[in-house]
Parts: structure tokens; sequence; C-alpha cells
């Protein structure tokens, strides 16, 4: 008997740690970026949120890792072999870079974007292509020779 209750409670406690996890880091994130979570990746669980360096660090089960600013913009989102959302893309990214992209038929396969004060990149499978914001320019760049990576794991 007295091994079943051993049983029984590390069976709770294990199972409270592993759903816990998901919910404290849930709970970490931010307002804004649950929502943007929310709007655009509704069915994934938060793995791991952070902050360091001025950014958010969030983690998706078994996908996505996104970067936020200190404002809640996000910066960077790579799928990790997953493809972005469209309506992602068509809300978020210049609508000469969407257009470009859904002229190409490209839309769904857009892996990874980054983005600063200057430039826009939107990641595929072998290439990437940019946009420029001072000029408004979409640029394909060369075939990418490396696998998609996150520097900020």
């Amino acid at each position: 008997m007295r091994h079943i209750f051993t049983y029984i409670i590390l069976y709770m406690t294990l199972s409270t740690a592993i759903t816990g996890c998901a919910s404290n880091d849930r709970e970490n994130v931010p307002g804004p970026v649950a929502q943007f979570l929310s709007e655009y990746f509704p069915l994934q669980a938060v793995t791991e949120c952070s902050y360091d360096d001025n950014t958010y660090h969030v983690k998706l089960r078994n996908s996505f890792s996104l970067i936020f600013d200190d404002r809640y913009h996000w910066i960077s989102i790579n799928g990790y072999g997953n493809t972005l959302p469209e309506m992602f893309l068509f809300d978020e990214l210049p609508p000469a870079l969407y257009n470009y992209l859904q002229e190409l038929s490209l839309t769904t396969q857009v892996y990874a974007v980054t983005h600063d004060r200057f430039v826009y990149h939107a990641m595929l499978l072998d290439s990437s292509i940019t946009y420029t914001i001072a000029t408004g320019i979409v640029t394909p760049d060369k075939p990418t020779s490396t696998p998609l990576s996150d520097n900020h794991s």
C-alpha cells in the first residue's frame, strides 16, 4: 500500500511539473506578445519565454521561435521547417514584399522572416528575398547554402 501511495505522489508531482512548464511560460508572455501569438499561432503552446538584451524570446512547441523587441514588435520569426502563416505575411510584411511573394506563388514557402529599421528578409528553402525600406525595392538574393538557423537560441 505504501508503494502505491508513493507512486501516486510521484505521478502527481511529475504531471504537475510537465504541465506547469507550459502554463508558467504562457503566463510569462507579455500581453501584446500573447495577443500576437493568439492571432497568428493560435494552436501553438508556448514552451519558453525569456527576456534579455531588450528582446523577448518565445519558443512554441515543436516549431516556431520568435523574437520581439522591448516594444513587443516582432523582429525575427523562424519556423524551423514549418512555413509561416500566410495571414501573418499579409498583415506584417510591407505590401511590395508580400505582393512579390504572391506573384511568384511563394507565400506558402516562407520559413523565416527578420527585419530591422532598414530591411526585411524573407527566407525560403534555398533562397531569400530582401525588401529595402528606404527604397521600396524587392531583391531576390543568392540561394542560401546553409539551413535556416536562429542564432538567438
